[in-house]
């Protein structure tokens, strides 16, 4: 499957306008008690199942390229978007689910399922952090969910904000994951090769300050210091 990276520009004095970011998932897996499901060989199967699943429970990851975005110092990640796609079956069940964020410097194959939990029993996951939560309500196989994360309030500067800024700036991949935050959730997602979804896609808006709105900071700070003198 086609994967894609982009970012768009558009720059006014001050604070640039209208960047954006969008990556498409390189490999997406369902991570169970003993690693990957079926060995590896299911990236379709993208779903993240609670306690109560039996040899089932687990959660998703997938991971994103997001090298050549040309980032540089001093950006600030505003929102991040996270679309997928439902991939359902007859054990689907709708339920509340928690999202996070890790380093994706090992290998799918390095993670095992230890607990709805993922902070308490990473089970591999290396700098994991905690998003935010969302739903997912069974509809129809190929109805797209999209779930929202402001980062300009609780989440700014968080551990997850200073794990995909830094990310973004080294144009390393990240891990996303999705898990149950409820033991009967069954959330059943499309992943990579689905003939019936498309593969996920995370997504972000940030602002930079423009190259004059420092030199304007500037004047207006010389400025001050001279109306008090």
């Amino acid at each position: 499957m086609k994967t894609m990276t982009t970012i768009a520009l558009s720059m006014f004095a001050g604070v640039a306008s209208g960047q954006t970011f969008s990556a498409s998932a390189t490999g997406t897996q369902s991570i169970l008690s003993d690693g990957p499901r079926a060995g590896g060989n299911t990236p379709f199967f993208h779903n993240a199942q609670g306690s109560s699943n039996g040899d089932f429970a687990g959660y998703a990851a997938s991971d994103y390229n997001l090298g050549g975005t040309g980032f540089q110092a001093g950006f600030d990640l505003d929102s991040l978007q996270f679309d997928v796609q439902q991939a359902n079956a007859f054990f689907t069940s709708s339920g509340a689910l928690n999202f996070y964020v890790a380093s994706a410097s090992n290998s799918f194959f390095d993670l095992t399922y230890a607990g709805d939990d993922v902070l308490a029993n990473p089970g591999g996951l290396e700098d994991v952090a905690f998003v935010g939560s969302g739903l997912f309500i069974e509809t129809a196989t190929g109805s797209q969910d999209t779930f929202v994360f402001d980062f300009d309030g609780a989440l700014d500067d968080s551990d997850a904000e200073n794990l995909i800024e830094a990310a973004l700036l080294n144009g390393d991949s990240l891990r996303w994951v999705i898990a149950a935050a409820t033991p009967g959730t069954s959330a059943t997602y499309g992943g990579l090769d689905n003939f019936d979804a498309d593969a996920p896609v995370l997504s972000g808006a940030f602002s930079i300050p423009a190259p004059g709105s420092v030199a304007l900071l500037g004047l207006a700070g010389i400025a001050a210091r001279r109306r008090r003198g």
